[in-house]
């Protein structure tokens, strides 16, 4: 069958329509025009047309389409709307995430209600509810719902409706972890790309980071104009009071006109999705934006297509957007040429008989006559091709969502390809491919992208760094995106002074982004380069003063440098954006906490905890919290549910000992500590805070060893130095003490505290020149209190 046959049968459709219509209107068709103007006189400034403009002239392809299932990808959502179970079947209780969720429906709208199982009782703690507004997917296989926070993010939600075996809930694709992402997943543009039409407003659209916010109104599944281009001008044309037939036609795109790579492309866009696996599959290039694909253009001009290197067992994996992946290494696919809408038609649904008597006629047109003795003596009238050579498969990302393979194939695998199969997210290690070599080979910048690619999600994180800062040195592009990809991935690997040399130089370029001050205050901060870093995240906000993340990181770093009342102003802003911002509750919980406000410290914990129960810091404060009230029971108890679902952290197990002593609980606490010591041998930080509750509990002689296995794991582990000199002044050994502290000294010159006590050594030792040298040097830390003794003593006021 040709490829072209559907369209021809539409249009030749179209031309009789018209005709008749032509006969019994007469005159009066100028009337008709008219009035289609006026209504259609409104259009997207971006030449998209309002969507149901299409109806007007092509009406009985919008009413089949609509029952497509990219017609019905995406709606707002109503009890009256949805066909899933949100009142008998609709709880779900997730065993590995200790979480259970409830659908329901009150007062006119549907809710999804997560509270967490307390792991020693039956009782439910820490409820949240969040209003269920969207809905993605048709429901032909699944439908997965979104929330729209206050500020515009849509969060996809952790529990999906599935079609198979008559409906029933399960988690989302993804989820079926124990560390799933609840209900904090922000999903991005790229997202929504494949799963919605264009909106008519896009916020942030040409900026890099447009991954979070979006329009108040939103399309309600693909329309027309993403097969057939921008259609404002056509219907401009098709609206005039004396139509140009030839204008009509050219302002717009058909598919079925264009030469078979660019009528895949327009496929492609969604359908050849190589991996939903942490990858990435595909690098946006950097000069467009997030909604501008348009049907005609080579793919490649949008976006750069990657994969597993060859010979990765994840090459074989079966997924829900493989539709052009896998067709493309078929021979049919090879030695033809078939197109997509070779088979289907994608004005109308196909299903059923109907459905399988059309891709039968298909199959037949090449393989009648290559095969006429195989047809005749295999091909019935109800033959099944699909059956035998497109097998429904079990999708291993959507793992309860079954779909055909279109990999056409001479023998189907022995393997029961609808058998149940547990959710998996292999991780993948090595060399990111181009999906077609030769497209990058062309491309001016393709070494930029393939590089970009090798670090985009950590899978060749150390030779993309190498290759990707090679090629921006050499290069010196002027996009920002090159830049602030080197600097994430610097970020990730650890190396976050490399990392703001990058941000600094991506902030350079004309099309940086808010985000990217935000990021990099953010490194400076860990680097406790804390004035650098408030001066950045000023800008940030600056940029962007509705963004809440940009408020929060700000108010973390204020509250840092000690600025109590700047930290609760930009916490304060930060949630009145986005008041579900659990980092930020957590935050602000600390700052009443240096407020000496318990009780409010204490209700934001619990908000950040009720938001993301898997928030370790919020429930770690919550604890120390309830330790300095007196509150041990509750406060073990919020410890050790951390250490059930993460018992190998070190770092949980030494926050924990920390808790312990601050309530003089030495011996549990030192039990955690050597616990942490166990899982981290060669962390020097560990031994030095054991020597500190070593030292509290009396035992000064095991404190003394664990503050020397700390310095010889780090002979700079100020502390180590610092606490160890301290003790041998104290057993009268003056000597051993001062070359603890010169050591500290070498480890930290600007510490005002190891000046101070060198000079006190050297005034016993009678050495005041050496002892005004080091209050020179006292005067020059960054201690204000260190400054003040050092100043008062160098003017002889003792």
């Amino acid at each position: 069958m040709n490829p072209r046959s559907f369209f021809r049968f539409e249009h030749s459709r179209w031309r009789i329509a018209a005709a008749v219509l032509a006969l019994l209107a007469g005159a009066t068709g100028i009337l008709l025009h008219r009035a289609i103007s006026s209504r259609d006189d409104q259009h997207y400034a971006n030449g998209y047309a309002p969507p149901q403009s299409c109806n007007r002239c092509h009406a009985r392809i919008a009413e089949t389409y609509k029952q497509t299932g990219m017609g019905r990808s995406f709606h707002r959502v109503s009890p009256q709307t949805e066909t899933a179970d949100f009142k008998t079947r609709n709880t779900i209780t997730h065993e590995p995430s200790g979480k259970r969720y409830e659908m329901v429906q009150q007062d006119g709208a549907l809710y999804l209600r997560r509270s967490v199982l307390n792991q020693d009782s039956a009782q439910e703690i820490e409820s949240y509810v969040q209003s269920m507004d969207y809905a993605i997917g048709s429901g032909n296989h699944a439908r997965t719902y979104l929330h729209r926070t206050t500020d515009g993010k849509l969060i996809e939600l952790p529990v999906s409706w599935y079609t198979e075996l008559g409906g029933y809930w399960a988690m989302s694709p993804g989820y079926d972890q124990a560390t799933q992402m609840d209900v904090h997943r922000a999903i991005g543009k790229d997202c929504m790309f494949c799963h919605n039409g264009y909106p008519s407003s896009d916020p942030g659209s040409g900026s890099l980071s447009d991954g979070a916010t979006f329009a108040e109104q939103l399309p309600e599944g693909i329309d027309c104009q993403r097969c057939h281009g921008p259609g404002a001008a056509h219907v401009k044309a098709a609206s005039a009071w004396f139509p140009n037939k030839e204008k009509v036609r050219a302002t717009i795109v058909n598919p079925a006109h264009l030469p078979r790579e660019r009528q895949m492309d327009v496929c492609r866009q969604c359908h050849l999705e190589t991996t939903s696996l942490p990858l990435p599959n595909s690098v946006r290039r950097y000069d467009r934006a997030a909604y501008s694909f348009k049907p005609g253009e080579p793919l490649q001009d949008f976006e750069i297509a990657f994969d597993h290197a060859p010979g990765s067992a994840l090459k074989d994996r079966f997924e829900v957007a493989h539709q052009a992946y896998r067709l493309q290494k078929s021979k049919c696919y090879l030695k033809s040429d078939m197109t997509c809408i070779t088979c289907h038609n994608p004005h109308r649904p196909q299903r059923g008989e109907a459905g399988a008597a059309q891709y039968r006629a298909v199959c037949q047109g090449c393989h009648q006559a290559e095969h006429p003795r195989l047809a005749a003596t295999t091909v019935t009238r109800d033959s099944d091709c699909l059956g035998c050579h497109m097998w429904k498969r079990r999708t291993e990302d959507a793992v309860h969502v079954v779909m055909t393979d279109h990999f056409i194939q001479r023998f189907k695998p022995k393997d029961d390809l609808l058998a149940p199969i547990q959710e998996t997210i292999p991780a993948y290690q090595g060399e990111v491919v181009a999906y077609d070599p030769r497209l990058l080979s062309e491309m001016p910048e393709g070494n930029l992208y393939y590089a970009v690619a090798q670090v985009a999600a950590g899978s060749n994180l150390k030779q993309g760094i190498s290759l990707l800062q090679r090629a921006l040195e050499e290069q010196k592009p002027q996009h920002a995106g090159f830049y602030f990809a080197l600097a994430a991935a610097q970020a990730r690997a650890g190396n976050d002074a490399e990392a703001i040399n990058w941000y600094e130089q991506a902030i350079k370029q004309p099309d940086h982004t808010s985000a990217m001050l935000r990021e990099q205050a953010a490194a400076l901060a860990r680097l406790h380069q804390l004035p650098q870093a408030l001066q950045v995240a000023g800008k940030a906000v600056a940029a962007a003063p509705n963004d809440a993340v940009a408020y929060t990181t700000l108010g973390n770093i204020q509250l840092q440098l000690g600025n109590v009342q700047q930290a609760q102003q930009a916490l304060e802003r930060a949630l009145s954006l986005d008041p579900e911002m659990a980092d930020a509750q957590n935050l602000m919980g600390l700052t009443f906490t240096r407020l000496s406000k318990p009780d409010d410290a204490a209700r934001n914990f619990r908000r950040a905890l009720q938001i993301d129960p898997g928030l370790t810091e919020a429930r770690i404060n919550l604890a120390v919290l309830l330790a300095d009230q007196g509150d041990m029971e509750k406060a073990e108890a919020a410890m050790q549910s951390l250490l059930r679902t993460n018992p190998e952290s070190a770092d949980l197990h030494h926050r924990y000992a920390l808790v312990l002593a601050s309530n003089k609980q030495w011996v549990k606490a030192m039990e955690q500590m050597q616990q942490a010591i166990h899982i981290d041998p060669r962390s020097a930080a560990l031994y030095a805070d054991l020597g500190d509750i070593s030292v509290a509990a009396g035992k000064i002689d095991a404190a003394v060893s664990q503050y020397r296995q700390a310095i010889a794991l780090d002979s700079g582990q100020l502390k180590a130095h610092l606490e160890l000199a301290s003790i041998l002044m104290a057993q009268n050994k003056p000597a051993a003490a001062e070359e603890e502290y010169r050591s500290a000294a070498a480890a930290s010159p600007q510490n005002g505290e190891v000046h101070l006590a060198l000079a006190d050594l050297a005034l016993r030792r009678g050495s005041t020149v050496e002892a005004r040298q080091q209050l020179e040097l006292a005067l020059k830390s960054d201690d204000p209190s260190a400054r003040q003794t050092a100043y008062r003593l160098l003017s002889g006021q003792r």
